[in-house]
């Protein structure tokens, strides 16, 4: 068994999520009120991804409106048992008082409710990508997600209130045709202070949401390698050349620039194969975290959140073609970043390798990974179709150090679960002897 096979579990404890089953959440008791049961749950959606596309569904706020109408209006009939006419009238204004009232409200607060449920149960690198997702939207037109949330709330009580209002003035009408017009002029103002209060609330979370659950998914239990380096020192067009088949472009909404993903497929000693993930991702400048952009922001998110190996591309031929990829800031990034991940699977690659190296560049990037390290870089050039068959080979191995980590983990969560599963009979038990 390799050092990495060996290491495993402290790679694991290093990497800040664990990767679970993204089929797992359906049957997972979020609303459940046991409080043992409900953190147990929210941990367990934790571990996985897909949440991003568990967030509520919303509808236009003009389709919700009329949908509230049609249906109460529809369902709710006259007791015509009730012989005396204003009797009968105050309650089938009073029902359909409150059955609109409810048509409106309730909706808006499983989205509310919804939505701030989602978010505590996301998996890390998604709670990062719906984080920026957020941000991205407060940038362009100012719409705080926490503070929408709060105003529709607010707004789905001031309908609630202004229903109950009129469900018992039509509950206690003088007469039958009182009962009867204060019911057509109470949806008129039902109506009018939906479209004030919670319309455009509706409306602007839903565009929000839109961009939500586009965001792609990322697979946990398959084994995953990331490119990662400056801009433009050609990690995309290395994803296409180890690639075994044509690569898929994910994009994100806060960001123009998707990420290129593409697959390897590998057989293991056991006969079993599969197609693991081979990804680039946005240039890294040199410079602190709190000063890093959304793209940058992502790629040290997949690093921290996701059991990748990496595999850092550098361009030392000094022509990058941008005045942020220095051979100088290429080398600080990569000891940056190394020193942040010192554990992971890891395979230097130097790009654009025909164009050749800086003087004494090749030196300074020796001293700083190590003499083992230095004896191991992968020299390539997609262009002249140098080294490609020696890098996927080298990702070829390092995916099967991923997948020893992720059996790791699936055996920790399996034992975990069982433990989890105990705990909650054990519980039963105890509340059975109660009673």
């Amino acid at each position: 068994m390799s050092d990495f096979s060996r290491a495993s579990r402290r790679i694991v404890s290093s990497i800040a999520s664990e990767p679970g089953n993204n089929n797992g959440g359906s049957e997972l008791a979020i609303n459940n009120p046991n409080s043992i049961a409900r953190k147990q749950d929210l941990q367990a959606l934790k571990r996985q991804t897909g949440g991003l596309k568990r967030f509520p569904v919303l509808h236009p706020s003009n389709e919700l409106l009329s949908h509230a109408r049609k249906s109460v209006f529809k369902t709710i009939r006259e007791d015509k048992t009730i012989k005396n006419g204003r009797q009968r009238a105050r309650k089938l204004g009073a029902e359909k008082m409150d059955a609109l009232t409810k048509a409106m409200c309730v909706p808006i607060r499983d989205v509310v409710k919804g939505y701030k449920t989602v978010f505590k149960s996301l998996h890390p690198f998604e709670a990062v990508v719906a984080d920026l997702t957020v941000k991205a939207r407060e940038k362009k037109d100012g719409m705080k997600l926490e503070l929408a949330l709060d105003e529709l709330n607010d707004g789905r009580k001031k309908v609630l209130d202004l229903g109950k209002g009129w469900a018992n003035k039509i509950k206690n009408a003088p007469t039958a045709r009182e009962a009867e017009s204060w019911l057509v002029q109470a949806e008129e103002e039902m109506a009018t202070a939906y479209k004030e209060e919670v319309g455009p609330k509706v409306d602007g979370l839903l565009e929000l949401q839109k961009a939500l659950r586009k965001t792609p998914s990322v697979v946990l239990d398959t084994p995953a390698c990331v490119l990662v380096g400056a801009p433009n020192v050609g990690k995309s067009s290395i994803v296409k050349a180890i690639s075994s088949g044509t690569p898929e472009i994910s994009n994100y909404p806060f960001t123009t620039r998707g990420m290129t993903l593409g697959h390897i497929s590998q057989t293991y000693k056991n006969g079993l194969s599969e197609q693991c993930q081979v990804m680039d991702s946005p240039g890294l400048l040199w410079r602190a975290d709190e000063r890093r952009n959304e793209m940058e922001q992502l790629t040290i998110a997949a690093m921290a959140h996701l059991p990748t190996a990496v595999v850092f591309v550098m361009d030392l031929s000094g022509q990058a073609g941008d005045a942020c990829s220095s051979v100088e800031d290429q080398l600080k990034i990569r000891k940056q970043v190394r020193d942040r991940f010192p554990r992971r699977p890891w395979v230097d690659v130097l790009a654009k390798y025909d164009l050749g190296v800086e003087e004494d560049v090749r030196e300074e990037l020796n001293d700083l990974i190590g003499e083992d390290a230095a004896n191991n870089i992968v020299e390539l050039s997609v262009h002249e179709g140098w080294g490609v068959d020696d890098l996927r080979k080298r990702v070829e191995g390092i995916l099967k150090n991923v997948r020893t980590v992720l059996d790791v983990i699936e055996a920790e969560k399996q034992e975990r679960r069982r433990e989890e599963e105990e705990e909650v009979s054990g519980q039963d038990s105890i509340s059975r002897d109660k009673s």
